[in-house]
């Protein structure tokens, strides 16, 4: 069943969950997600993060999960690895704090608690497993971070779920997290994108509020949303190759979207193998909520959950402060 969510206020600064020994203000965070294990280190918390090193991991610990309950065990090998690399990164940088988030695989799976138990032994740090509500909360503020007034409603696609916001000028609304990842979806088709639309449809029609963005902006986060808007870019020559805030009208969008689920996994290119797979998945999800929520635009972000957790540590002084300042 989806987990849905009122209201949810804006979030409040909070003190280091791993305090390290680095004096440079950088801060780091480390996403645990059910596709890719990621540091993205920041050189000090402002409210418009620039990141000054970024490096993830292909670890698929959401693989099998439909399946089985529990983590796919080569990639919860590969966690470990990337994790003890990643923490060795961010004290050489000089990282003051180191922010560890894990998200729908390590939620939802039967092992997922054993896993970070594990995790906070071997390495002596806490890690935060994400509630869907506070993943979403967290997509949410970073967006906000780079458009501050953002008005329609906020897409976040993961490998395990998709995560819906509503905004109104800046403002959070209602919000939803759904079991449409992209990996996990990929698995509930047995592969077959015949199978996917019923399934994306099951889950997007319990979502009474979708009709009301008609006419509003669909800002689009996650990696394999990303993705597609680099086939966007590639497929219409637009000039400039830069991801965030790269707009497109819905009817361009649905009909490059048609386009990607109807090539082959080879024909695809400039995208990694592993997620050649999942994309045409991707671009259903996409293409579903364009159908059902008819909003006039998309709108590709860079900013997202893991700017979220960055915006948490951050003064009240310097989060009060105009963004552009």
């Amino acid at each position: 069943m989806p987990q849905r969510h009122q209201t949810i206020p804006s979030a409040g600064g909070s003190a280091p969950h791993n305090p390290l020994s680095g004096t440079a203000g950088r801060v780091a965070v480390v996403d645990i997600g059910s596709n890719t294990v990621r540091l993205v280190v920041y050189d000090a918390p402002q409210m418009m993060p620039v990141p000054m090193f970024n490096e993830k991991a292909q670890c698929e610990l959401g693989r099998g999960l439909s399946e089985t309950g529990k983590l796919n065990p080569e990639g919860v090998e590969e966690a470990f690895r990337s994790l003890a690399r990643f923490i060795g990164l961010a004290e050489a940088m000089g990282v003051d704090d180191l922010e560890l988030v894990a998200t729908a695989a390590v939620r939802d799976a039967k092992d997922g608690p054993d896993f970070v138990a594990r995790l906070e032994k071997r390495f002596g740090l806490k890690i935060n497993v994400l509630s869907g509500a506070e993943e979403a909360r967290l997509a949410a503020l970073g967006l906000l971070s780079g458009v501050p007034e953002a008005d329609g409603f906020l897409g976040d696609l993961g490998g395990g779920s998709l995560d819906l916001v509503k905004l109104n000028r800046g403002s959070f609304g209602d919000t939803a997290t759904l079991p449409l990842g992209h990996l996990r979806l990929t698995e509930d088709a047995d592969g077959e994108t015949g199978k996917a639309p019923e399934i994306i449809k099951k889950h997007l029609q319990t979502l009474t509020w979708l009709p009301e963005m008609e006419g509003r902006t669909l800002y689009a986060v996650g990696g394999s949303w990303r993705s597609i808007a680099r086939c966007f870019i590639e497929h219409t020559g637009y000039p400039i190759h830069v991801i965030d805030n790269y707009t497109i009208n819905r009817k361009e969008a649905l009909r490059l979207l048609q386009s990607i689920e109807g090539i082959g996994e080879k024909k695809i290119t400039g995208i990694p193998r592993r997620r050649r797979r999942t994309m045409p998945f991707a671009a259903l999800v996409m293409e579903a909520l364009l159908k059902t929520a008819l909003p006039r635009e998309i709108v590709f972000s860079g900013f997202g959950m893991r700017e979220g957790q960055l915006r948490k540590c951050i003064p009240d002084e310097v989060r009060n402060q105009d963004p552009l300042i």
